[in-house]
C-alpha cells in the first residue's frame, strides 16, 4: 500500500507513451491493494533489441509519426461462457511495420476477470517531465536533450469497443 497516495483499485492502462517509450501495466489490486508484486508491466523494448519504437526512421514504429493502437482481451470460451482473463495484447502498427506487446502475467491477469464490467474508461494526458518509467532505459533518466522546442500534439481518435473482435 502507499496510504492513499494512488487510488488502491484494479486498473488496466493501455497506453502510457512518449516519443522514447510505450508501456502497458495492469493492477487487479486484490483486497484494496496494489502494490509492485500485484502489477503486470510490459515495453514495447522487453523483449527486443530496442529498435521497435522510438523516434525516427530507424524504428520499427516512429514514434514522431501516426500509429494505431489495438487492445485485445483474451480468455478461453468454454460453452456459453469464458475463463478467466489469461493476456491482454496489444498491438502497435505504423505501415507494414508491427511490434507485439504482450501482458501475460501469470497469476495476474485472473484477478482481473470479474472487475472487467465494471471498470470505466479514463483518458488523460499528464506532463511527467523528463524524468519518467515510460522512457527509462531508452534515453536515461534525462531525456532532456532530446526534447523538441515546439508544443507536442496528441491526437486520439476511431475508439471502438467490441466485445466479438468484430472490429479491425
Amino acid at each position: 500500500m502507499d496510504d492513499g497516495v494512488t487510488p488502491q483499485c484494479a486498473s488496466v492502462d493501455i497506453m502510457e507513451a512518449n516519443i522514447w517509450g510505450f508501456k502497458t501495466q495492469s493492477s487487479p489490486c486484490e483486497f484494496g491493494e496494489c502494490d509492485q508484486a500485484n502489477q503486470c508491466q510490459r515495453k514495447a523494448t522487453d523483449a527486443t533489441n530496442g529498435s521497435e519504437y522510438g523516434p525516427g526512421s530507424d524504428y520499427l514504429v516512429n514514434s514522431n509519426e501516426s500509429y494505431h493502437v489495438r487492445t485485445e482481451f483474451w480468455t478461453m470460451a468454454e460453452g456459453d461462457s469464458y475463463t478467466d482473463l489469461y493476456e491482454i495484447r496489444t498491438t502497435l502498427t505504423q505501415g507494414e511495420s508491427t511490434v507485439v506487446i504482450s501482458q501475460d502475467c501469470e497469476g495476474n491477469m485472473a484477478g482481473l476477470t470479474g472487475r472487467m464490467n465494471s471498470m470505466a474508461i479514463g483518458i488523460s494526458l499528464t506532463d511527467v517531465g523528463k524524468v519518467n518509467d515510460v522512457a527509462y532505459g531508452e534515453c536515461g533518466w534525462e531525456c532532456s536533450e532530446y526534447v523538441d522546442e515546439e508544443e507536442p500534439v496528441t491526437k486520439i481518435s476511431n475508439i471502438v469497443w467490441s466485445s466479438d473482435n468484430s472490429v479491425t
